[in-house]
């Protein structure tokens, strides 16, 4: 399984949100010196979110940002997947020709893009919440409603589409280090052949393995998207990559 290192970028800052609120973020400083450190431990996958352009459309201020970061990366022979405020196959293009490997959006504008372009370029962006009921539903606008589909039915829909790689986030567990949604990603690797990158709550070594560890009937779990354990210290680099190679 991959180490998936989480980038959040909040007006040039690397930054955390506390399940998906703006209201309080948590700031790290420069994301370049961060990444360098990362890519010095050893770590080679890289998810970079521009929160100013998912929360405002259009907003442009973490641009030059994000192609340093990619260009750091790709540099060191890195891979870096590029999500937050991408609305049309143009701004795809033009974030893989900044080098992005791959774009990670959400579930409408794929399906809009599909026949435009290669579905291995793109990760869909499965953000979901446990609704009143206990159904885990999808949500959308920078988690600040309700898509009106079910998690299961929209992984599905998007497989049969083309797109194997989904990026799954437990909304309420994203910033919390509460632990992964472990029994939600071994449903679905059950029934959908996906390739799951797990995103939201992972605190430890321990769950990387519980992850890594997840095979179901038709899925995997390719990767984890670790963010708050990393850039606070509780986790370290090297005994991340050890339980994500285990």
């Amino acid at each position: 399984m991959e180490l998936v290192v989480a980038v959040d970028l909040l007006d040039g800052e690397a930054v955390r949100l506390r399940q998906g609120r703006f209201d309080a973020p948590r700031r790290f400083g420069d994301p370049r010196r961060y990444v360098e450190g990362a890519l010095d431990a050893g770590a080679r996958w890289f998810h970079v979110v521009d929160l100013d352009r998912a929360r405002t459309p259009g907003d442009r201020r973490n641009a030059d940002m994000v192609g340093d970061l990619i260009a750091l990366v790709r540099e060191a022979g890195g891979s870096v997947e590029v999500g937050g405020g991408v609305r049309t196959a143009r701004d795809i293009a033009e974030l893989l020709e900044t080098g992005a490997s791959r774009v990670v959006l959400g579930t409408a504008l794929v399906e809009e893009t599909l026949d435009e372009l290669d579905p291995e370029h793109l990760v869909a962006a499965l953000d979901y919440r446990r609704g009143d009921e206990g159904a885990l539903e999808v949500v959308v606008s920078a988690w600040e409603r309700s898509g009106g589909r079910r998690l299961l039915e929209a992984s599905a829909r998007l497989f049969a589409r083309g797109v194997r790689t989904q990026l799954l986030t437990d909304v309420g567990r994203d910033g919390m280090a509460s632990g992964p949604d472990l029994g939600t990603y071994q449903g679905l690797c059950e029934v959908v052949p996906v390739e799951v990158i797990a995103s939201g709550g992972v605190a430890s070594a321990d769950d990387l393995a519980k992850l890594a560890a997840i095979r179901g009937a038709r899925g995997a779990v390719w990767g984890a998207v670790v963010g708050t354990a990393l850039l606070d210290g509780s986790l370290g680099f090297d005994e991340a990559l050890s339980a994500c190679r285990a």
